[in-house]
């Protein structure tokens, strides 16, 4: 019975090898490839906001400036007609014009002085 008993000596356990996929050199996964699609679009997309953005941005920018020029025209518009305006509301011409063109005469006793305000 002692024979029954031998000693056997431990076995070593051998590593277990894991499956390992080699990579070919220049190759792209499908999921490399999806990560690589999902980035181009939302770049184009992003690219398309910004450049939409300018646009928009530039066309406003012209349309500043329109109005701009606008205000301008109508502003050296409305000092020129001030200025007729004046030219043309003036005491000495009024009285030139009612006596030349209109036949009028001066009399100071029905002369009454209004002032406005």
């Amino acid at each position: 019975m002692a024979n029954a008993y031998q000693y056997e000596p431990k076995r070593k356990l051998q590593p277990v090898h894991k499956k390992i996929t080699q990579r070919v050199p220049g190759g792209i996964t499908k999921g490399e490839k999806l990560l690589l699609v999902i980035f181009v679009a939302v770049t184009a997309l992003l690219a398309a906001l910004i450049i939409a953005n300018y646009a928009e941005m530039h066309a406003v920018d012209r349309e500043v400036t329109s109005l701009e020029q606008s205000v301008y025209q109508q502003q050296e518009a409305n000092e020129s007609l001030q200025l007729q305006v004046s030219e043309l509301s003036a005491p000495d011409r009024i009285v030139d014009y009612a006596t030349n063109e209109l036949g009028m005469s001066l009399n100071n006793e029905n002369v009454e002085v209004v002032q406005h305000d």
